[in-house]
């Protein structure tokens, strides 16, 4: 298990402290049912593509939205997993907010 730099800056949490531990105790998934899902899809396909989960950052932060994307590969035997996390939080908060302004207007016009 790893993670490089830039997982850390998303997360706000230390490479150190995390390699070697474990997704069910480590904080890091908002949802063991969302973590149990990622890694059923893993287990049945070896891929994951554009899967929306909510992620727990460092103490003290508010959990962010992400896109996680990622497949499972073989190298020199050793079964390995590469996933990409994309921070979509405030885009999803912006397309909500352009959605309901967009019900207030038509409210409106309906008026």
């Amino acid at each position: 298990r790893d993670l490089n730099a830039a997982w850390e800056r998303m997360f706000h949490r230390r490479r150190a402290d995390l390699v070697d531990t474990s997704g069910l105790n480590n904080g890091v998934w908002s949802q063991q049912t969302d973590r149990a899902a990622l890694i059923n899809a893993l287990d049945s396909t070896g891929t994951i593509v554009h899967t929306e989960v909510w992620m727990c950052r460092g103490e003290g932060l508010s959990n962010i939205l992400v896109v996680v994307t990622g497949r499972t590969i073989t190298l020199e035997d050793e079964s390995l997993l590469i996933l990409a996390y994309e921070d979509v939080t405030e885009t999803r908060r912006i397309e909500a907010e352009i959605r309901s302004l967009n019900a207030t207007l038509e409210q409106r016009v309906q008026d």
